[in-house]
């Protein structure tokens, strides 16, 4: 079967949140702010910390297990896992190979990719090309994050929290599921969210630790700025790409980093908030992986149905940002 005869899309997505709440009145307790502010600023009341040493793929697992149960499948037929994320479980060692092993998925290809808040729309993007390509068919893909483990700033330590998405892109009738992926990066203004530390570049020294470079930093208002650009352009530059009209998307799942954001960009691009869903009030910024849980959150809900037009619109750390559309699909699409 040649790639013309074929489409590549989500078959299957998967979540998971460790139990552990942390609320606004918790994090008073913890840091100098305020339930009040970090509500009006963020939208957020609540996130999720995981407890004792878990790392990254003892969050993904749960989430992997479920998206590979949606699919109908099992863990020996993936042959292809990508994980985006910062909070790896090691250097040296990819998260996807632990993943591998644990899901019993012994032939399967495995990546680990370094990227953050954007990491839905381009793992999307990636596992889609792998499967139009011809040679995989069930791509998982992780996108989560474990930010309690890392020491943050006053700002970052209230925004951030735990949690992991899957997804499972299999090949679909032509016509469905992705149409079409829209990427831009900007690296001279990456500074403005990052951790500078923990690289080749400022290696974990007394004297780099003392610095501040190990400690998650956000410019907030830069931030704010360049996300609520983003978010237009990315969504309007998707769905020029796919031929589709703005008015005509069904569904946004934006990534969830700031309430404020969401309003601004479903503005913009001249939406009404019925047509996104957000979460970031019980889970915070999770990073790439609050795409992927709205998303399942949405199906659920009944939100998505079969042949609507979507769109996932990312934005923030590297900087990156970036959209996709999709014409939704669900088993009736499925090519095996």
């Amino acid at each position: 079967m040649g790639t013309q005869d074929f489409s590549a899309g989500i078959a299957s997505t998967g979540m998971y949140v460790p139990p552990k709440i942390v609320t606004n009145k918790d994090m008073e307790s913890m840091v100098e702010t305020s339930d009040a502010w970090i509500t009006e600023k963020t939208g957020i009341k609540a996130r999720r910390f995981v407890e004792g040493d878990k790392a990254l793929s003892d969050i993904c697992i749960p989430a992997a297990r479920q998206a590979i149960r949606m699919a109908g499948i099992l863990g020996k037929d993936v042959d292809t896992i990508i994980v985006g994320a910062m909070s790896h479980d090691y250097q040296g060692i990819p998260t996807a190979n632990i993943l591998k092993k644990a899901l019993g998925a012994k032939d399967a290809y495995t990546l680990d990719i370094n990227v953050i808040c954007s990491g839905f729309v381009q793992s999307l993007d990636l596992a889609c090309k792998l499967v139009r390509e011809g040679s995989h068919k069930n791509v998982l893909v992780l996108n989560g994050e474990v930010f309690s483990r890392y020491k943050h700033s006053r700002l970052t330590s209230v925004i951030f929290g735990d949690g992991a998405g899957a997804f499972i892109v299999r090949r679909m009738k032509k016509g469905k599921g992705l149409l079409s992926t829209y990427l831009k990066s900007d690296v001279t203004n990456a500074t403005k969210l990052a951790m500078l530390g923990g690289g080749s570049r400022y290696p974990a020294t007394t004297q780099n630790i003392n610095k501040g470079l190990f400690t998650i930093q956000m410019d907030g208002k830069a931030i704010f700025d360049f996300a609520t650009k983003a978010f237009p352009e990315a969504i309007i530059g998707a769905a020029k790409k796919a031929g589709v009209d703005v008015s005509d998307i069904d569904m946004v799942i934006s990534h969830q980093a700031n309430i404020r954001i969401i309003k601004e960009g479903m503005k913009q691009i001249g939406l009404p908030m019925s047509k996104t869903y957000t979460n970031i009030h019980k889970y915070g910024n999770i990073g790439g992986g609050s795409i992927t849980v709205a998303l399942h959150e949405a199906l659920k809900k009944g939100l998505i149905r079969r042949n609507d037009l979507v769109a996932t619109v990312a934005f923030g750390a590297g900087l990156s940002w970036g959209a996709n559309i999709m014409r939704w699909c669900d088993k009736r699409d499925v090519i095996k």
